[in-house]
């Protein structure tokens, strides 16, 4: 097998950050840990898991993980990040299925398929990815082929004007927005399409959203509540590494220890902005004139995401603050209404997003049976790097084990007679 450059160097750099983390931080954090343990019950290391007996029944996995240790290392939340944003590409060879978003823009679904040769596949995973990713992004090629190893069938909901896909129409993905979504769930992804393409599969689906992934995820889904839809579109949901509450953690994106993912999301917003420069003029809802003569000299003079969602995504989706805006996108708020059995996934060195309080996750658990939380130590965003030799060897990471095994656990699961679970059927 023929190892590429790219990939010695970067597993040379991860041995250099292994061997620093081992030698030198992490026996500190043990002594730290030893002393700690004379007034607390619980280390650092701890795994904890917040959820009501019901939401607990609709993930059984969940219970080899309480009170459990992190057993990955125990990277800092940036190096985590990084390493995991770094690593190796894994192109996926995806089929790409076009539907008609509400406004006529493309819809773009792409699709990997799990082996059903030797073995029938055991669920769908429909992908909901991060600000700025798509299909082919580092971490979504990673989860979709793990997941097509383990015979699940996958499809990423691209969002409009990402990575290869078109923009024709002048609206933006949002936090807020899930018009695209409710198209494509509602048509191409819909339970009883999705029962005639792949037929028992169709009986265990999931939606898995990754950072604002997460947070249009939760949006829809109660919204899908809110409108009476009896009967979930998904079986259940997985929300990972999405901020809770949108406020505070645009608030921690200001400090001077996150300026490093500010600059990066920043920019990657510009190549956005200047790859559809044309169509985002016509852009309703900014006033300023500025904007629409200009876009790019405009958004050039935008310091950070908190001033872009000021002048362009609040007015543009209807809000007149960015307080509104926040408010509207916080997952905990949306998923108090949600129907469907979700699990919200949090590291707590997450160097994007804010920590929320165990109390308030305790708070949303018991207002929502239906809601379960697993908090992890470490793992950083859409990180938990394991150790150099699983990487070279390709190990899944801890994330994306875990992923998967929810997904398998709930084969056979909802359609069971005595599931309390509501199921869709279309009719």
């Amino acid at each position: 097998m023929r190892v590429k450059k790219g990939t010695v160097i970067f597993s040379i750099i991860h041995v250099l950050i292994y061997i620093l983390n081992v030698l030198i931080i992490s026996p500190l954090q043990v002594l730290a840990r030893v002393v700690a343990r004379a007034t607390s019950r619980q280390t650092d290391q701890t795994i904890n898991v917040f959820g009501s007996p019901l939401a607990m029944s609709h993930f059984p996995f969940l219970k080899s993980y309480c009170a459990r240790s992190y057993d990955a290392p125990a990277f800092n939340g940036h190096l985590s990040t990084i390493l995991c944003g770094f690593r190796p590409r894994w192109p996926v060879p995806y089929t790409r299925e076009f539907v008609d978003g509400p406004d006529g823009n493309p819809i773009c679904l792409d699709w990997f398929l799990a082996s059903t040769v030797t073995r029938e596949a055991k669920g769908i995973m429909i992908v909901f990815p991060g600000l700025a990713s798509w299909s082919q992004t580092n971490y979504v090629q990673h989860y979709v082929w793990r997941a097509h190893r383990r015979g699940i069938h996958c499809c990423v909901i691209n969002g409009r004007g990402l990575g290869d896909t078109p923009l024709k129409q002048p609206r933006l993905i949002s936090a807020t927005w899930t018009g695209d979504v409710h198209r494509a769930m509602s048509t191409a992804l819909a339970r009883r399409s999705l029962e005639l393409k792949f037929g028992h599969a169709a009986e265990n689906v999931w939606g898995v959203g990754f950072s604002l992934g997460g947070v249009i995820l939760s949006k829809f889904l109660a919204e899908e509540a809110e409108n009476g839809r009896a009967l979930p579109p998904f079986d259940a949901a997985i929300v990972l590494n999405s901020p809770l509450d949108a406020g505070e953690t645009s608030k921690k994106l200001l400090k001077v220890k996150s300026r490093l993912y500010q600059r990066n999301m920043v920019r990657n917003v510009m190549r956005y902005f200047t790859r559809h420069e044309t169509i985002l003029r016509e852009l309703p809802g900014p006033s300023h004139e500025a904007y629409h003569s200009d876009p790019l000299s405009f958004l050039k003079h935008l310091k950070n995401l908190e001033e872009f969602d000021h002048h362009i995504n609040a007015p543009h989706n209807g809000f007149c603050s960015i307080a509104e805006y926040h408010a509207a996108a916080s997952v905990l708020t949306t998923l108090r209404c949600s129907r469907v059995p979700t699990l919200c996934v949090i590291a707590k060195d997450d160097p994007v997003v804010c920590d929320v309080s165990s109390e308030r996750l305790k708070e949303l658990a018991n207002e929502n049976n239906l809601v379960a939380f697993i908090k992890f130590p470490y793992g950083g965003h859409l990180g938990y790097f394991g150790n150099p030799i699983e990487v070279w060897n390709e190990v899944p990471s801890l994330m994306e084990d875990f992923v998967c095994n929810a997904i398998l656990s709930g084969q056979g699961h909802w359609h069971r007679k005595d599931s309390k679970h509501l199921v869709q059927t279309d009719e």
